[in-house]
């Protein structure tokens, strides 16, 4: 996006988990991209996500 590349549903985004990205447009008419890359959270590492 930042370079001005389109992104296509299947694409590759050189992530783990992003290797075959789905494209959705939701209930309201908006893309979202989605992928497989999980995370893993902990007490230790819980900190560094603010959700």
């Amino acid at each position: 996006l930042l370079k001005g590349e389109e992104i296509k549903d299947g694409m590759d985004l050189g992530v783990p988990g992003y290797e075959s990205i789905r494209i959705v447009v939701n209930e309201y008419g908006v893309p979202v991209i989605y992928g497989t890359g999980w995370i893993i959270i902990t007490k230790d590492n819980m900190h560094l996500y603010d959700f």
